[in-house]
C-alpha cells in the first residue's frame, strides 16, 4: 500500500493536530488511517488513508472497529491515533 504524503485533511485533522510519530529504530513515520472494516479472525482491517485503501495487520491493537483512526507503519497498526498525547 502506497502511503500518501499528506493525510490529515482526508480524515478531518488540521495542521495543529498533525501526527508526528517516528520509529526510533528506522525513522519511518506512522500515518493515521481510518478503519473501514475489520476481519478479527484474520487479524486484518481495511483502512482508508488519503484516498487509498488497503489491508493492515491489527494483531497488536485492541478495540479496532469501523470509524476508529489508527496509526499505521509498514502495513501494521501500531496504536490508536491520539493515545500518545492523551486524545481519545
Amino acid at each position: 500500500m502506497k502511503i500518501p504524503e499528506k493525510t490529515d485533511q482526508e480524515i478531518g485533522m488540521d495542521d495543529q493536530h498533525a501526527v508526528a510519530c517516528h520509529c526510533a529504530l528506522c525513522a519511518e513515520e506512522a500515518r493515521p488511517a481510518t478503519v473501514l472494516s475489520v476481519d478479527q479472525t484474520a487479524g486484518l482491517a481495511l483502512v482508508a488513508m488519503g484516498g487509498v485503501t488497503g489491508e493492515v495487520d491489527i494483531s497488536l491493537i485492541d478495540n479496532v472497529a469501523p470509524g476508529v483512526v489508527l496509526l499505521i507503519q509498514g502495513g501494521v497498526a501500531v496504536g490508536h491515533f491520539g493515545e500518545a498525547d492523551g486524545r481519545p
